[in-house]
């Protein structure tokens, strides 16, 4: 038997531990801080200061998140939306017609249609707020005309879920009554909750950790003009409770499922005043919150989301970037086997044949658990077994009272260079975790019509010929040497 090894990345198992304040390393390449456990990377660069985006639910706007776009100044002078794509390219949808600091997709069959909505927080210098509404072909039309509201500005709109005990409605705010109105699909507005100044986000929890409330953050104004920030609860008959206050000042934000590596918190960026690089803070259930990444250039509303593909976005809006967070990578050995119970794996380009290989199940190693449709070996994927259509088979080849993994595939199907010295294996858990693994192999190569094996490290790699290949090349030398002398 022979042990290699196989690559499990592992979602954030640091981050699943929870993180004291503070515990932050360097990012080299982004040159920002972020929580140990976790990696940040660039995402987008648009030409604009991001303020919010949001990801789009599928049907005609796909699963692409949508950026709103600024000009840096105040008030902004031009006004853009930007489609952003999964490897990170932007395509220019439109401009919008007033400064957008709010953006919510409605859920399918909310009758709300297939936009893209859009708060306009124009009222500092227009004296009115409007919430619009895009089609995907990027067409805007007016939803709902705030010109009958005193209020100066708004923030942040966004849609309570499907089946929410919220209703089916648009949340938004009039912030000169600190009232908070929620609008159904007509356009039809009903004060909900007041007392909160200034909402920066509507945070829907879905997942019982708050609760299964509507968490919001404002800002608030103190007796000497600066901006505090208080995170509430709000139930569905509007009465509010403070889940945490005064501790810094308080953006956009998104709550995490449990079961993700970011743990169920609710994760909110710092809006401060004035401008300078800002924080990232992880805000736990109980009101308690930890530090979890630093150094963004934030200006005005900035955002972060979480992502279809699990990983959060933050926004570093002067510079127009969108950062994405990941878990970190973390790797766990097993053991697997290319051609169980032989020393080496002998491969013959030629050959038409199947190669077996397995993965031994351990402690660390579950492999009831691999995704088998993901598996591939130098490219090929696993062969169905017989009349079953069954790619695997799962027993304890070892005796050591784990599992393992078997399965077949096609030389033919595989892509091997001639002179790999290693066979490459690649797939994913049912979570979604990568699975990686490698083991060394000999590859017979052909001399002079004659088979041999290439040894790794062997006589500086020239190609050895086979012990009955030897042979009869040493018995016919003499014969060769008397043809050459006759001619």
């Amino acid at each position: 038997m022979k042990t290699q090894t196989v690559v499990i990345i592992l979602a954030g198992i640091a981050a699943l531990a929870g993180l004291a304040p503070g515990e932050l390393h360097l990012d080299p390449d982004t040159g920002k801080y972020i929580a140990d456990g976790f990696d940040i990377s660039v995402y987008a660069d648009l030409p604009w200061a991001v303020r919010r985006f949001a990801f789009a639910p599928g049907g005609a706007f796909g699963n692409d998140l949508y950026a709103i776009a600024t000009s840096v100044s105040w008030p902004p002078s031009e006004n853009k939306i930007y489609r952003v794509d999964s490897e990170g390219r932007e395509t220019f949808v439109g401009d919008t017609p007033r400064t957008i600091s709010g953006i919510a997709f409605p859920s399918e069959g909310s009758g709300f249609g297939e936009y893209v909505y859009l708060g306009s927080a124009d009222s500092y210098w227009a004296g009115n707020r409007t919430i619009y509404r895009m089609d995907p072909s990027g067409a805007v039309e007016v939803f709902f005309d705030g010109s009958g509201f005193p209020g100066d500005t708004m923030n942040a709109i966004n849609f309570a879920p499907p089946g929410s005990p919220y209703g089916n409605y648009l949340f938004t705010q009039d912030d000169s009554l600190d009232q908070i109105y929620k609008i159904d699909s007509a356009g039809s507005a009903t004060p909900f909750s007041s007392g909160i100044h200034l909402a920066a986000d509507f945070m829907f929890d879905v997942y019982g950790q708050f609760d299964n409330q509507l968490v919001v953050s404002n800002i608030e104004k103190s007796e000497h003009g600066s901006h505090y920030n208080t995170l509430y609860k709000v139930a569905t008959d509007g009465s509010k409770t403070i889940l945490l206050g005064d501790e810094f000042h308080m953006g956009g934000g998104v709550i995490t499922p449990p079961e993700s590596p970011f743990g169920g918190r609710l994760y909110l960026v710092e809006n401060d005043w004035p401008r300078q690089p800002t924080d990232v803070y992880a805000i736990n259930p109980d009101g308690s919150f930890e530090l979890f990444a630093r150094g963004f250039n934030f200006w005005d509303v900035q955002d972060v989301v979480y992502g279809p593909d699990g990983a959060l976005y933050v926004t570093d809006s002067d510079d127009g970037i969108i950062y994405r967070i990941t878990p970190e990578l973390v790797t766990l050995q097993a053991e697997v086997d290319i051609r169980p119970g032989s020393d080496i794996s002998k491969i013959n380009l030629k050959s038409r044949g199947v190669l077996p290989v397995t993965v031994y199940g351990s402690e660390q190693l579950d492999v009831s658990l691999v995704d088998l449709s993901s598996l591939q070996l130098q490219g090929a994927a696993p062969r169905p077994r017989g009349n079953s259509g069954n790619v695997a088979s799962f027993v304890d080849m070892n005796g050591d009272g784990y599992t393992d993994l078997n399965f077949h595939f096609d030389l033919e199907d595989m892509d091997i260079a001639p002179d790999a010295t290693e066979f490459l294996l690649s797939g994913m858990l049912t979570d979604g975790t990568r699975l990686e693994g490698s083991d060394a192999v000999s590859i017979l190569r052909v001399l002079g019509g004659i088979e041999g094996v290439a040894v790794p490290g062997g006589f500086h790699g020239e190609v050895i010929p086979e012990p009955a290949s030897a042979l009869i090349l040493l018995l016919g030398l003499p014969y060769l040497a008397r043809r050459r002398m006759r001619k």
